[in-house]
């Protein structure tokens, strides 16, 4: 299965480092800033949805090594157990927002989720991606994919969390995801086609229940082999 092509974006419409597509134009622009990010987070009723995420799919343990990969000013973390927890993001202000409000309970860095060379070889349990292939290339999706099963220890798991494409789906979900700052936004199928290669069969499950408006979300969850592997398929609540 081959993953599917990002949407063409405008000359000059994206503000983008290396592997991104990314609208940070007129309002959009704004969600680079912490303070916007987290009220409109706010707004949709993300505080609720995250803790649903977590203890439904991204499941952490306690005293386990986890790695965030595009963790923006922090969000997930208050939501998680006691566990040795270390974020990236390429945005340098979330990161300073993240060091100041929960440095003592993380470790926060500056950079690309598809460089992941700093961190040693099977040295995680858990790799979360939360909004974050979305905005990805192919290409550097593929990279961080592959950094992502470097990292983790066998049996370990890759969960990522993004919008989607899916047929049918509200037509505010639509229109919400066509203003994404993101531009690579796929169906379920063309990221479990970024994902599998590695990974082996992956999970998929489509939400649509989990803000305050109708939004449709595609949650993977892959297994690192040797230690099973998740069902494979696309389930849909």
């Amino acid at each position: 299965m081959q993953a599917e092509r990002a949407r063409p974006t405008a000359p000059g419409q994206a503000d983008r480092a290396e592997g991104t597509g990314q609208v940070n134009t007129g309002v959009r622009a704004l969600l680079r800033l912490p303070r916007a990010y987290r009220l409109m987070q706010w707004f949709l009723g993300t505080r609720r949805a995250r803790e649903r995420v977590i203890a439904e799919h991204f499941r952490p343990v306690e005293g386990s090594s986890v790695l965030d990969l595009g963790c923006g000013p922090g969000s997930l973390l208050p939501a998680l157990p006691p566990l040795r927890y270390v974020g990236i993001d390429l945005e340098p202000g979330y990161i300073e927002q993240a060091r100041r409000d929960f440095g003592d309970r993380g470790e926060f860095h500056a950079g690309s989720a598809a460089d992941l060379e700093a961190f040693a070889p099977e040295s995680f349990d858990l790799v979360m991606a939360n909004a974050l292939l979305h905005h990805l290339d192919d290409a550097t999706a593929t990279r961080m994919i592959g950094g992502a099963h470097r990292v983790l220890r066998p049996g370990g798991r890759l969960v990522t969390l993004d919008n989607a494409w899916v047929p049918g789906q509200p037509w505010i979900a639509r229109t919400l995801i066509g203003w994404d700052r993101g531009q690579h936004v796929r169906t379920p199928e063309g990221y479990r086609a970024l994902v599998e290669p590695l990974f082996g069969p992956v999970r998929a499950v489509v939400r649509q229940d989990l803000l305050r408006i109708p939004y449709t979300l595609v949650i993977l969850e892959a297994v690192k082999a040797p230690g099973g592997a998740a069902a494979p398929g696309i389930l849909r609540t």
